[in-house]
C-alpha cells in the first residue's frame, strides 16, 4: 500500500511517475528531518517554519529558500521558473558563441 511508504520511497515513486529528475524538483518542507531527507535526493528545498522546527533551527540547515506563509509559494515558483529560463538562455548563447562561424 502506497500510504505506508517512507518519504524516500514516495519520492522515488513520484520521480518515476512524473518522469522527472530530482534536480528538476523543489521540495517544500517544515521539518529538519524532511529537509535532510530531501537533500539525500539532491532536491532543492524550500522551508516553512513550524512549531516543531522554528525558523532559526531550519535556517541552520541552509535550505535553498524560505517562505513564511503558503501564499508565498506561487511567487517562489515564478522566481525559480525565471531563473531556469535565464540559465537556459545563457547556455544557448554560450553554445552559439562556441560554434564556428559559417563563411560565405
Amino acid at each position: 500500500m502506497e500510504d505506508s511508504l517512507d518519504l524516500g520511497s514516495r519520492l522515488k515513486l513520484a520521480f518515476e511517475k512524473l518522469q522527472v529528475k530530482p534536480e528538476e524538483c523543489i521540495y517544500f518542507c517544515n521539518t529538519i528531518a524532511d529537509l535532510k531527507r530531501a537533500r539525500e535526493f539532491k532536491l532543492r528545498t524550500i522551508v516553512l517554519p513550524s512549531k516543531k522546527d522554528p525558523m532559526n533551527r531550519l535556517m541552520m540547515e541552509k535550505p535553498d529558500g524560505l517562505i513564511i506563509t503558503l501564499e508565498e509559494i506561487p511567487n517562489m515558483l515564478e522566481i525559480d521558473t525565471f531563473k531556469a529560463q535565464s540559465e537556459q538562455e545563457e547556455e544557448s548563447k554560450r553554445t552559439e558563441e562556441a560554434l564556428p562561424q559559417e563563411t560565405m
